[in-house]
């Protein structure tokens, strides 16, 4: 939820971005789409983050909630790429191509 609020204050320079409404929204959003599939969550968090953003349209909160989703999965793409790099190292040894040396 912070990175959300500074992309939403990236957005908006000149509107006080408050943190609790923004939270208010993203957790009320996570609640939709326990019970409700097809992400229907990202619509609320966009509505309700709308309403408390004075000035704010629809495409700029929607796209907020896009970069902040892009940002979220390449952070995960990355830990899980260390955690597979990780599994390999151990697994193998080390991931070099050299060969060891011959033994007399």
């Amino acid at each position: 939820t912070i990175a959300w609020r500074n992309i939403l204050r990236a957005a908006y320079p000149t509107t006080r971005v408050r943190w609790l409404p923004v939270f208010g929204a993203y957790v009320a959003g996570i609640g939709v789409n326990a019970i409700i599939p097809a992400r229907v969550g990202d619509a609320v968090k966009v509505a309700l983050a709308k309403q408390r953003i004075t000035d704010s349209s629809y495409a700029t909160v929607a796209a907020t909630l896009i970069v902040e989703t892009l940002f979220d999965f390449f952070v995960a793409l990355g830990l899980f790429g260390y955690l597979i790099l990780d599994r390999l190292i151990r697994r193998f040894g080390s991931i070099s191509t050299s060969t060891p040396p011959a033994k007399c």
